[in-house]
């Protein structure tokens, strides 16, 4: 019986690290925003370049740097994925963050 409850012990510790080593579901919703207000400002400052060949430069410069933000935020931003597919209510708690940071990223952008 002492070595049952050790097992189980040892397996309800196990889940417990398992599942408190990934991102938070604010955590995702931080990757999400910060992939969004990247491409949100870059989508700005090219509206304000009037020579469509500067814009097309600027914009193939930009997808550079997109690319690599991506390539940062992909291992995150699928472990979030995964996360939400498992667990409805971490899929809801990090669509709620990220409501909640995109109204507070209007309200310090409004102009």
């Amino acid at each position: 019986m002492k070595k049952i409850k050790q097992i189980l012990a040892a397996f309800i510790a196990s889940l417990f690290l398992l599942t408190s080593c990934g991102p938070s579901a604010c955590d995702c919703a931080d990757y999400a925003m910060e992939a969004l207000t990247f491409m949100g400002e870059v989508m700005e400052e090219a509206e304000e370049i009037d020579d469509m060949e500067e814009r097309a430069e600027f914009m193939e410069e930009k997808k550079e740097e997109f690319e690599a933000l991506e390539e940062k935020l992909e291992d995150k931003i699928d472990k979030c994925d995964d996360l939400a597919d498992e667990d409805e209510d971490f899929e809801k708690e990090a669509e709620k963050c990220l409501e909640d940071k995109l109204e507070e990223y209007e309200e310090e952008n409004e102009d």
